[in-house]
Formats: structure tokens, C-alpha cells, sequence
């Protein structure tokens, strides 16, 4: 028990006047009557015996008494805290993360809400002489308001603060809060979270911890605090720790926890996503999910999920949109509680046609210009694949190699550059020479193979290649050099190899279509071309763009002066234009950003940490060591009682009247 106001317990001295009052007793005084018959009739009608006369006026002393001490406990503000321990500091450390925006019923209340209604009831039962310091945290601790005395301004800032869609990092808040309230002991922190459990101690998910389970295996236990939290160092000397939940005992909840975005293996332009969604492990049952993938508002792909409670299912889709395209995917589940995981925005990236220089050998005409021989097979191969609208191939001759103007992968028909180009990835074919990493030699009357054996089928220069039903005529010998792997071998000698050399990726052919027997003929050839030219310029830049991708709660670098958000809400899709105060953004929301320079990114929640809300894992009244559970703090003795005394003092007073009326209690 504490008092709020103490300075009004000196009305109390005020109890002397009925006790002096209750000493007092009149002499009875002698008077001269006529006649003693009306007095004898009174003392017979009203005879009491001494001890009844001395109990009345005893009960009345001690209800005047109560009422003039309940009158004084109401002015000086009576509490009852839950810890009997005096302290100067109360650090609230208010967990705002994705997880507090979860409703435990429809309509309902959020979970913040709920910790800022019991953050309020707690701050009525400490006294005003105790300073109160407000820290939110989600990936990172922010100090909202230092350590003061002004209640008002604690609760105006509380009342501003909103979730985050950021997944939590408990830790680093922890000890932020125990430095903090180590400034002022002694000291309480009152953690106001939706998990008291060590389960969401950390921002990783549980597939980085896998990852990363040897490299932990040798490394320094994780240190535990005496109240219940892992994950941070001791608290200081005088810093007690006090954990209020804020969580139901059953909630569903499904979300993304994986999301990626990439091109399509060998299919320039198109894309494939992949995705993960979960369901909470508290769930009471099983839940039907479904994903829809949306490309400008137009429906590209669907998937039905059956989710048990903690399982999360994986998946793939492939999608086909222009440049500039907004790709929405959106999960919905019959009494999802959180909606900031359930949906993605991701722009399209932007795609360029990759840009091939074909360099034959050259013939001298009349007139000084040269004619660059080219096989007709590889010609047509080129001419194909260019009609699609994927590469843009132009013929360079040997005398204007290499090109003013850049490009992506140079293709070698029959003719090797004096000087091997180190910064652009090649095809040979037909070589015969030596020039960088190539040693090869022609052969003067080529070897005809009906069949070839395929040494790496998985490799992606031979994606949809039929490799069982190719004849070729091998038509030079070639070394391997570097990284280069075979990949089709006609008799003892590799005909077809691929790999990297000092970081180069080269493609080397040891036969020449034109003189192939059945290759030239089938669509594997230019399937084959497309598929070595699109590896070959995978990693050349801005053949694709390079979206910043990111989770929620990063800091990325970027160049501009304003940046544009898009983001999903209730209404749609949500346009908003933020200042740049310098060359980083804090991703604190979830959709699509684009600077006014031109750099674009996008980022997520995809945290299973949060999509697995929590419920209570004990009943009440079951409350762990050290840790504070929602019914403990919300008794009839908690916090400022004074509703209770006036109720009090209103009941004495009726009690009184009705004795001293009734049975003459004076």
C-alpha cells in the first residue's frame, strides 16, 4: 500500500476531536421536581443495562472514526501496487511489434491496445514521486519519452504510439531498458509484450537458426536472467523485471514467412516467385488458406493451402507481366487475426534484351569492304531467338573488334580475338588457336558422331535440350581449362563444355552446325544457343534489374532527395511521398519505395516469428516465477482504491443513521 498524496494524511490528527469528545462525560446534575411518577415511567420503557449503554457508544465512536479516516485515505490517494518493494524508476518497455496488431476477436481490440489500457492501470497505483521513462521496441529499442514526473505527457506520447510491421528483437530492448533503469534504482522494467516465453527472443527466423546450428554449437552459453528472459545479460544490481501479457488463450493466424522473386531459369523475361506461408502454432484447428497472385489486378495464379497448427508449406508460381507491373500476392484464411502478414507488393523487375556481338571470320571483297562469314545454321539460331524480342544480336567484323559501344556476351564463329576479352562472357565455336584461357586445334576432316553422352544434364546450358537424339561432326579438339566441365562427349574427346575461367563464363563448341548431320535440323539447336547466351549474360548488369529487396525494420542506402510508398491497407493500394534527411531510409512499413533518382526496392515482414502469435500457455492464477500474468493486474486492490473508499464511507454513513435512528446509537 502506498499513498499517491501523503501530505493530506495530517488531516487525520482530526480523529482527536471524537475521542476527546467520547472522554468527556457531564457530572449528572441535581434538580427539585414535584412528583417522580413520569420519570419511573421512562426508566421502565427505556431501561438498557450498563454494558448494552457502554457497546453503543463505543460502536459509535468507531464508525465516526472510520468515516473521518476514510475521508483522509480518500484525499491522500491510497494504491496498492503488486510489488510491496519501494522504487524510484519505472522503465515500461512496450513491445510494438507485428505481432501486437493481432485482434483476438473480430472487431476487437488490438493486442497494443490492450497493453496500453493495462500500461494505464498499473501507472494509477505508483506515486507521483516516482519517475516513469516510456521505451517502444520493435527491431530496435526507441526511447519515447526519458524519465519524468509529468503523468499527462506519459500518457498523451502512449496514446501516439502504433504498431510497427517489424519484426522484434528482444534483446537489444532488454538491455536498452535495464541501462536505462539502472540510472535511477531502485528500479522495476515493466515488459508489456504478447509472449513472456523465450520464443521470440530474436529477430532471426527458425530457418536462419538451422542454418546457423553448427557455428552456434561452440559458442558461449546464452546468458539467463533470474526473471524469466533469455537472450539478455543480467540486469543491473536494483533493476526487477515484471513481464504483463497481453494474449488470449486460442488465435489463428496465417502469413507469409518466405517470399522471392526470380527470373525463370533460361526463359528471359518471365519470372517465377517463390513462396512460404504458416500457420501459428497456438491455432485451436487446421485452416484452408488460399494464395492469389495478382499482375495489374489480373489474376495470375492461385494456390489452396492446407495448414496444421506451427506447419509451413512451401510453393512455386510462374508469372508472365510487362516491366513496371505491380505484383500483389495476398493470403486469406477464415479468422485470421493479423493482416500485416498476409500480403506482398513487389514491382516487376525491369528487363532489357541482351546485346550479342557475332564476330566470324572476314572475307575481303572488291571495293575494300569485308564480308564476315558466318555459319548459316548459327545465323538462323540467332535470327530466331532476336525475333522474340530477348536479344539483339549485330555482326561485327574482325577489323572492328572489339566494339565502341558495350556488350554482354560475345559469340566467337570460327575466328579467335588476338586479344581475349577478360570482362565479357563468350561462346566459341569451332575454334582454332590459342587466345586467353582457349587451346584448340581444327581438324581437317571432321568426325562424324551419331550420338553424344551427356556428362551434367542439370546444367543449365542444356535446359529442354533432347541431348539423346543429337549427331554432330566434331570438327576441332580442345583443352578444359579453369573451371570448364564437359558437358557432351563424342568418343573420348568433349565436344561441348562450359564453366568459368578467372570469373569468365565460357561456352566452348568443338563442332560446327553447318556440317552436322541432324543438330542444325532440330529445335535443340537454338534452344541450345539461347540457353548458353542467357547463362552466359546472367550476371552482366541491368540486363535485369536488381530490385532492393528487404525485411522491415533495415536501414538501405539509397541516392535521392523524396521517396514514393506504395503500400496495401484496407482501402487498396496507398500512395505516400516521405522526405530524405540523408542517404538512408528506415523501412518501416511494408510495400514498394521508389526514389526520385530512380532506385526502387521493396520490403517485407516474412518473419515466422511473427506470423506465429502467441496465445497463453497457462492458465490463470498458474503464473511462472518472476513474471506477471493479465488477471494478476487487473484485482479489486489494484492501483488507486479511492472508488472503493467513498463507497465505503457512503455505507457507514447509511449504517449509522439506520442505528441511530433504529436502536438510538449515539
Amino acid at each position: 500500500m502506498q499513498f499517491l498524496s501523503p501530505a493530506f494524511l495530517y488531516l487525520g490528527f482530526l480523529a482527536l476531536i471524537p475521542v476527546a469528545l467520547y472522554l468527556f462525560r457531564r457530572k449528572a446534575r441535581v434538580k427539585q421536581v414535584s412528583t417522580l411518577v413520569f420519570f419511573k415511567t421512562l426508566a421502565r420503557e427505556h431501561q438498557e443495562s450498563a454494558w448494552l449503554r457502554r457497546v453503543k457508544r463505543i460502536l459509535s465512536l468507531l464508525m465516526t472514526l472510520m468515516i473521518l479516516w476514510g475521508a483522509v485515505l480518500a484525499l491522500s490517494r491510497v494504491a496498492f501496487t503488486p510489488r510491496t518493494d519501494e522504487f524510484r524508476t519505472v522503465v515500461v518497455l512496450l513491445d510494438r511489434s507485428a505481432s501486437m496488431a493481432a485482434r483476438d476477436a473480430e472487431g476487437g481490440p488490438s493486442r497494443l491496445d490492450l497493453a496500453k489500457a493495462r500500461i494505464l492501470t498499473k501507472l494509477d497505483g505508483i506515486p507521483e514521486d516516482v519517475g516513469v521513462a516510456l521505451v517502444a521496441y520493435d527491431a530496435r529499442p526507441e526511447i519515447i519519452l526519458p524519465r519524468t514526473l509529468k503523468r499527462r505527457e506519459i500518457v498523451s506520447r502512449l496514446a501516439e504510439l502504433a504498431v510497427r510491421p517489424v519484426a522484434e528483437d528482444r534483446a537489444a530492448a532488454l538491455d536498452a531498458a535495464g541501462v536505462l533503469a539502472g540510472l535511477e534504482t531502485p528500479a522495476v522494467i515493466w515488459h508489456v509484450t504478447d509472449n513472456a516465453g523465450g520464443e521470440k527472443n530474436s529477430l532471426a527466423d527458425e530457418e536462419v537458426k538451422q542454418e546457423h546450428a553448427a557455428s552456434l554449437a561452440d559458442a558461449a552459453p546464452t546468458p539467463v536472467d533470474p526473471d524469466g528472459e533469455t537472450g539478455i545479460a543480467s540486469l543491473p544490481k536494483e533493476v526487477h523485471l515484471e513481464t504483463v501479457l497481453v494474449a488470449s488463450q486460442s488465435v489463428t493466424n496465417v502469413g507469409f514467412t518466405a517470399f522471392n522473386l526470380r527470373p525463370s531459369p533460361q526463359e528471359h523475361g518471365r519470372f517465377e516467385v517463390f513462396v512460404r506461408a504458416g500457420l501459428n502454432r497456438d491455432a485451436p484447428g487446421d485452416v484452408k488458406a488460399r494464395v492469389e497472385a495478382l499482375i495489374g489486378g489480373t489474376i495470375q495464379g492461385t494456390r489452396e493451402l492446407d495448414l496444421k497448427p506451427g506447419d509451413q508449406e512451401s510453393f512455386l508460381l510462374k508469372l508472365q507481366g510487362a516491366e513496371d507491373q505491380m505484383l500483389h500476392l495476398q493470403l486469406r484464411a477464415p479468422g485470421d487475426s493479423l493482416a500485416m502478414d498476409n500480403d506482398i507488393l513487389m514491382p516487376l523487375p525491369r528487363v532489357r534484351p541482351v546485346v550479342v556481338a557475332l564476330v566470324g571470320r572476314g572475307e575481303s571483297q572488291d571495293g575494300g569492304t569485308t564480308k564476315v562469314d558466318i555459319d548459316p545454321y548459327l545465323g538462323l539460331a540467332l535470327q530466331a531467338i532476336q525475333s522474340e524480342g530477348e536479344m539483339d544480336v549485330f555482326v561485327v567484323s574482325p577489323e572492328s573488334w572489339p566494339p565502341k559501344h558495350p556488350v554482354d556476351v560475345a559469340v566467337f564463329d570460327h575466328w579467335l580475338p588476338t586479344v581475349w576479352p577478360t570482362d565479357i562472357p563468350c561462346i566459341v565455336i569451332n575454334p582454332d588457336g590459342r587466345s586467353g584461357p582457349i587451346k584448340a586445334k581444327a581438324l581437317d576432316i571432321g568426325i562424324p558422331y551419331d550420338a553424344v553422352r551427356v556428362v551434367d544434364e542439370g546444367h543449365p546450358v542444356l535446359f529442354r535440350v533432347s541431348s539423346s537424339r543429337v549427331a554432330l561432326r566434331q570438327t576441332c579438339v580442345f583443352d578444359l581449362a579453369g573451371s570448364l566441365e564437359p558437358l557432351w562427349i563424342a568418343g573420348n574427346e568433349p565436344v561441348l563444355a562450359a564453366g568459368e575461367v578467372s570469373g569468365q563464363r565460357v561456352v566452348m563448341l568443338g563442332f560446327s552446325p553447318e556440317s552436322s548431320e541432324n543438330l542444325p535440323l532440330m529445335a535443340s539447336f537454338p534452344l541450345l544457343m539461347g540457353n548458353a547466351l542467357l547463362w552466359c549474360a546472367e550476371d552482366s548488369p541491368n540486363v535485369i534489374e536488381r530490385v532492393d529487396e528487404a525485411r522491415t525494420g533495415e536501414v538501405r542506402p539509397i541516392k535521392g532527395t523524396t521517396a514514393t510508398w506504395q503500400e496495401w491497407g484496407e482501402g487498396g493500394l496507398r500512395t505516400t511521398e516521405i522526405q530524405l534527411n540523408g542517404p538512408l531510409i528506415d523501412l518501416d512499413r511494408t510495400g514498394v519505395w521508389e526514389t526520385n533518382e530512380g532506385q526502387r526496392g521493396a520490403s517485407h515482414l516474412l518473419s515466422w516469428n511473427e506470423t506465429n502469435v502467441p496465445g497463453t500457455s497457462e492458465p490463470a492464477g498458474d503464473e511462472p516465477p518472476g513474471e506477471t500474468s493479465s488477471t494478476s493486474q487487473l484485482g479489486l486492490l489494484t492501483g488507486d482504491v479511492n472508488w472503493l473508499l467513498v463507497a465505503g464511507i457512503l455505507s457507514l454513513l447509511v449504517l449509522e443513521s439506520w442505528l441511530f435512528h433504529r436502536w438510538a446509537v449515539y
